[in-house]
């Protein structure tokens, strides 16, 4: 297949019939089979008591991932890979628990043993890029290239179209004894697969793998090469960018000490591997060394099991340590890892910043170096969610012009936010500086910033729209786009007095 511009890979599933063929009920009408779990548990996760907490999330997956699926995979793929992420891998803002989780939590009293433990194992994907080590007539045995762990995925439908060594982006599912595909697998270019077998090296597979892949295509794309030694030649370059050296240990930890303290917490939930850390001082050593070191698979572990220590007991969480962890060592190539784990890292300072230490936070925003500030912003970010009488909006102006789009992006978050929680610190200038974005996600968030403001301070936003109208057409269109949701606001809150 041509490694164009347009798409990552090729689609190998359609995925407008069901994931699952199974379709049955067991004796009690209970619900067992797959197909009905999994929407079940979808539609639970976007029902009306998450809907905001969705549309938020959609931010969310554009600033991590979803940005390289909009530009590089159709529009469905992005669609079904947004819905999967929300539902079964990002943990709910309130909880920290997963929505299978909850689903099983708050359903228990109809479902079986058996079904909640289905349900909950369905945590338990993986998602990433896949190696197709061998075909069978019932599936592909895979080789997951974050981890080395190796993988037999029952599927039929897309068999067809797979062959032994290919490339497969999906996310796989337990079932009983079982893995399953997700509703989408995309069949990776041929050119790009040494650099992301290379890439799955560095421990935070899939973010910086599928990040290392658009970079690749655009470098590919920007040099042209005229033969293969000239392709050849760019990816080996690349390769060479992307190989890393694994930092110093802090805390005297030996490789045994960090080996048994994350066989602790392997395969548990945040929840349960914070409680862990908070019985065993050698595990939360632990999380500070693997941070520090960038280089284990577990890296997104232990910044999900911090944040985990973080909200079950804030004064455990070193914040000194945490931030020399991060500094430590740090390279250009080390700020991709902590970047990628960012939102964790974020919300485990800001769940412990109080008045008298602000100026961690202070330090983390105007440091130097770009992954510092990452987590800074996303510190902000939540406090702007959970404490926003904490923070000056000031503290994010200084952003508005990086060049960084993530950055920009995580500033329009920080604003979008605080329009709902503390809108008389959003003012009109911020918002227009920000409709005037060259960023697609960036105004989009914009649009949805002026709605949330409207919602307390509709004269400030009207005037914001009125002055879009004026602009340009990339202007005039987040106006639109503001005032669509607005408009769609008022009707939904009409419907309500007749309910």
């Amino acid at each position: 297949m041509a490694y164009s511009a347009d798409n990552m890979g090729c689609l190998l599933r359609d995925h407008s019939k069901p994931l699952f063929k199974e379709d049955n009920e067991n004796a009690n009408g209970v619900l067992m089979d797959r197909s009905k779990i999994f929407d079940e548990v979808k539609n639970f996760a976007k029902s009306g008591r998450f809907k905001k907490e969705f549309e938020d999330a959609k931010d969310e997956f554009d600033l991590d991932i979803g940005d390289i699926l909009k530009n590089s995979a159709p529009k469905d793929v992005y669609n079904i890979m947004l819905d999967e992420w929300y539902t079964f891998e990002r943990p709910e803002e309130d909880t920290g628990e997963t929505f299978p989780e909850l689903y099983a939590e708050e359903n228990s009293s109809r479902l079986t043993e058996e079904e909640k433990e289905r349900i909950v194992r369905l945590t338990e994907n993986k998602f990433g890029f896949f190696k197709v080590l061998e075909k069978r007539s019932d599936g592909v045995k895979v080789k997951d290239l974050s981890s080395g762990e190796e993988y037999f995925v029952e599927e039929h439908e897309a068999l067809k179209n797979i062959e032994v060594g290919d490339v497969l982006l999906s996310r796989i599912f337990p079932w009983d004894e079982k893995w399953l595909f997700s509703g989408a697998i995309l069949s990776i270019p041929e050119e790009a697969i040494s650099a992301i077998e290379e890439t799955q090296n560095v421990g935070l597979e899939k973010r910086l793998a599928m990040r290392a892949t658009e970079e690749l295509r655009k470098e590919i794309e920007e040099k042209n090469p005229k033969s293969q030694d000239e392709l050849s030649k760019i990816i080996a370059e690349f390769e060479e960018r992307w190989n890393r050296t694994p930092q110093p240990e802090l805390l005297g930890l030996s490789p045994d000490n960090l080996e048994g303290a994350l066989l602790k917490i392997d395969g548990l939930s945040p929840k349960e591997a914070a409680k862990e850390a908070l019985e065993n001082n050698n595990i939360l050593r632990a999380l500070y060394v693997i941070i520090n070191t960038g280089t284990d698979r577990n890296v997104g572990l232990a910044a999900m099991t911090l944040r985990g220590v973080a909200e079950l007991a804030p004064t455990a969480v070193d914040l000194d340590l945490l931030i020399n962890s991060i500094r430590e060592g740090l390279n250009s190539e080390k700020e991709r890892w902590i970047c990628a784990v960012s939102t964790e890292l974020g919300r485990t300072v800001g769940t412990v910043i109080r008045e008298d230490n602000k100026d961690y936070l202070y330090g983390l925003l105007h440091s130097q170096n770009n992954a510092l500030k990452m987590v800074g912003l996303d510190a902000l970010l939540y406090l702007a969610k959970t404490n926003p009488r904490l923070i000056d909006a000031s503290l994010a102006l200084e952003f508005l012009n990086s060049k960084e789009e993530t950055i920009r992006g995580k500033v329009a978050l920080f604003f979008s936010t605080l329009a709902e929680t503390n809108p008389e610190q959003v003012s009109k200038d911020v918002l227009l500086r920000l409709a005037s974005d060259n960023s697609d996600t960036v105004r989009d968030i914009c649009a949805k910033a002026i709605f949330n403001l409207y919602k307390s301070r509709s004269e400030i936003a009207n005037s914001i729209i009125d002055t879009l109208a004026a602009g340009n057409k990339l202007e005039r269109s987040v106006g639109e786009k503001a005032r669509d949701l607005i408009e769609d606001w008022e009707a939904e809150k009409e419907r309500e007095k007749f309910r």
